[in-house]
């Protein structure tokens, strides 16, 4: 079935552009008029926060200079943070390709485990010696599937506890001496070119 996807990917003719605001709407646009895109982003000026749709504890963001991007998905754990050298990327296909969340999250973990020992999928998230690096969501739009991900590299860990606290996971981080944002991006555009 993987490799079913992989083909099916690969024919998208997908759009792959860096983004200055990755939490711009412009994944909605690309979804709207039926664009296959990958959109990603490492260098940034500010502390954004993946939102769901049911989140507001907006005051608590604000005093921290999170500035909040509301996504429309679902959510019980709360925001996904991210910042400066974190990479960060959304994923848009159709739809009838029927793709599962987990395929890339899959996908990632099993790259990540070239580079370090302990890594495994915790829900929508990948941990690496059982600590959360990457957070991920999933929404639809249109006929379009959105797969957004952040990947931590660098050390927020106390920000993250005072925003996050509902998830009960300890965080972490890519040492990028180890494993580059853009060797790690590299290998993403490869799953879809």
């Amino acid at each position: 079935m993987n490799n079913n996807f992989e083909k099916i990917l690969k024919e998208q003719n997908f759009k792959i552009e860096e983004i200055k605001d990755i939490f711009n709407d412009k994944y909605i646009k690309n979804a709207t008029d039926n664009i296959s895109s990958l959109m990603y982003n490492i260098n940034c000026e500010n502390n954004y926060a993946f939102v769901p749709i049911d989140f507001n504890n907006y005051e608590l963001l604000e005093q921290y200079n999170i500035i909040p991007r509301k996504f429309n998905y679902k959510n019980s754990k709360g925001v996904i943070i991210t910042s400066n050298n974190d990479l960060k990327f959304i994923i848009t296909v159709p739809h009838f390709i029927h793709l599962p969340l987990n395929y890339f999250l899959t996908k990632l973990r099993d790259y990540l485990s070239n580079y370090f020992d302990d890594c495994r999928i915790d829900y929508n998230d990948i941990m690496i010696n059982n600590k959360k690096i990457c957070g991920s969501a999933f929404c639809k739009i249109n006929n379009m599937d959105i797969f957004m991900f952040q990947i931590t590299f660098t050390d927020r860990v106390e920000l993250i506890k005072k925003i996050c606290t509902k998830s009960i996971k300890d965080v972490g981080f890519i040492d990028s001496s180890i494993l580059s944002q853009e060797t790690l991006l590299n290998e993403i555009i490869s799953w879809i070119k």
